[in-house]
């Protein structure tokens, strides 16, 4: 705790370097120690028992402290590694909520000091008991019920509570990513207490990864194949390994059995947790790019079924072959073959079950672009196969109907873009073509869309007559507009002139008044008889002046006798 105190210290005082070092070596090698990491805990902490609340700033502040391995040799930061990871994950189990807490926070701060060290002596025995889901068969039936429990409340622990969520931190779950959501399948239909911690694990990851890796993941899991990502650690659950209940409410590994339940139910649970996924994580974006990475796997397979792709055929065996080796070679084709069919069945499983949410529906209308062009080339390859008599295969017939359905649902809504109709246009002559298709429902579809298209299309040709017309009268009004602004702005330049002039008469008007006024005042200053007085008076603009001027004359008059007037 001293210690502690005087490394904290020593930041604010800019201490000497030896001295800083002297104390980092001190802390260190009591870190180091076993039990050391609890006992400075405890210290810092003053922990005697379960604690009544956690403080955030102390807990940073420690786990600060031990994310922060001595500088120096790379040998001298492993051995810390190697020392003081063990101890965090001691605590991470701790019934004590600040110690473990504190583990959380600085399992985090030490991954991002090291990426290497920290997987190497943190993460790695993190994942150990849920990797070994993913390795032989006796390593996985070798996990207890009890250490799966403890590894999902652990993970739980460092990945939702304990840390706030960012790209680097939860990029870390890679490795056991298919190995939750596998686990998840098994608990989603049924009761347990692993089932909302290993949902938000899932959830957490999905949501806070890069979109392109989000989608990689769901792809992989739901197609049953390994992701391919910035990384590439994600790792795939045993595949002869099944989940059953165990005794205390939770999960444990068994090897499988063949079981009576069709694999067609399991992909069913499957595309149902993998829809509820997506609505769970609430990312519009995410669902709406997925569903498009549906479609594109949906064309391939459509291309691959019409150029007749088969597996190569096994020859026989000859006398002296090795039987043993063309039964496995038969073996890994058939698991080939199996494994494709119920790839295409879960793609078409998952369109289905994203065509009929009415939400989805909208945020497609945002991307519709590339499900017209995969529903067109659908519709134009079934078309040709009709004209040339060609047989339709059992999943070209499922595509194509669930390109009708998806087409249908898509342009019976509202608000559907007119672009949308037009392209569609260019594909009534094929939708005519399969109103002969061999199978009624898609015959009956493609009768029904066509009529519903060719009808928009009056309304298409209409709106773009409006359109052209529109636009005419636009441009007329645009000429007239401008001839009206050119009428102004002659008009404009008259008004100016006569304004100029005018302006010009009252300046020499007023010129001239001035030069009266100037006058005026120049005969005003001259000395003047009383008569001239009066009759310059008289002369005066204005009213009163006059009348001065009349009576200063009659009184003048009145004085003067008439011989002198």
């Amino acid at each position: 705790k001293s210690l502690l105190v005087l490394q904290s210290s020593s930041k604010t005082f800019k201490a000497p370097k030896w001295f800083v070092k002297t104390v980092g070596q001190l802390l260190t090698s009591r870190l180091v120690a076993e039990g050391g990491v609890m006992a400075v805990v405890r210290g810092v902490l003053d922990l005697g028992g379960e604690g009544e609340g956690v403080d955030w700033k102390q807990v940073n502040l420690v786990a600060e402290v031990l994310g922060n391995p001595p500088q120096g040799r790379y040998q001298d930061t492993e051995r810390y590694y190697s020392l003081v990871c063990p101890q965090l994950l001691d605590m991470l189990a701790s019934n004590e909520s600040p110690v473990a807490m504190i583990a959380c926070s600085s399992i985090k701060t030490v991954s991002e000091r090291s990426l290497m060290l920290s997987r190497r002596y943190l993460l790695e025995p993190l994942f150990r008991p849920l990797l070994a889901l993913a390795g032989t068969e006796l390593e996985a039936v070798g996990l207890t019920e009890q250490g799966l429990d403890e590894t999902v409340k652990s993970l739980f622990k460092v990945f939702v509570i304990g840390n706030d969520p960012n790209l680097m931190f939860v990029a870390n779950l890679e490795p056991v990513i298919l190995i939750l959501m596998s686990l998840y399948l098994s608990l989603a239909f049924g009761i347990s207490h692993l089932k909302d911690p290993v949902k938000q694990l899932i959830e957490r990851y999905l949501k806070h990864s890069d979109r392109s890796t989000s989608v990689a993941v769901i792809r992989a899991f739901a197609l049953n194949e390994l992701p391919k990502t910035n990384m590439n650690r994600a790792q795939m659950m045993n595949a002869d390994i099944a989940f059953v209940n165990g005794d205390e409410g939770g999960l444990k590994p068994i090897a499988k059995v063949n079981s009576e339940q069709s694999f067609y139910v399991s992909d069913d649970e499957k595309a149902i947790v993998v829809q509820d996924i997506l609505e769970d994580i609430k990312d519009k974006r995410l669902a709406t790019e997925f569903f498009l990475s549906l479609l594109e796997d949906l064309t391939v397979a459509m291309i691959d079924d019409d150029l007749e792709i088969q597996e190569p055929e096994i020859p026989d065996v000859a006398s002296g072959g090795d039987v043993e080796q063309q039964l496995l070679e038969l073996e890994r084709q058939l698991d080939a073959t199996m494994h494709k069919m119920r790839r295409n069945l879960m793609v078409i499983r998952l369109l289905g079950l994203l065509s009929e949410d009415n939400n989805f529906q909208e945020n497609l209308l945002k991307e519709s672009d590339k499900m017209i062009q995969f529903v067109s080339s659908s519709i134009k390859r079934a078309a040709l196969g009709v004209v040339a008599g060609v047989a339709s295969s059992v999943m070209a017939v499922q595509s194509l109907n669930m390109a009708l359905s998806i087409l249908s649902v898509h342009l019976t809504q509202q608000d559907v873009p007119m672009d949308d109709w037009e392209k569609m246009l260019a594909s009534t002559g094929d939708l005519k073509t399969l109103e002969d298709h061999a199978d009624d429902r898609i015959a009956k579809i493609s009768g029904q869309l066509y009529s519903l298209i060719t009808t928009q299309g009056i309304v298409v040709e209409e709106v773009k007559l409006l359109k052209a017309n529109t636009k005419k009268i636009q441009e007329e009004t645009e000429k007239l507009r401008a001839k009206a602004d050119q009428v102004k702005a002659v008009q404009k330049d008259q008004e100016n002139q006569t304004l100029d002039e005018k302006k010009a008469q009252l300046k020499a008007k007023a010129d001239d008044f001035k030069k009266q006024k100037e006058l005026r005042k120049k005969k005003a200053s001259e000395p003047k008889s009383a008569y001239e007085a009066a009759m310059y008076d008289v002369s005066d603009p204005l009213v009163p002046v006059q009348g001065h001027g009349l009576i200063c004359l009659t009184r003048l008059l009145g004085e003067i006798g008439r011989a002198h007037v």
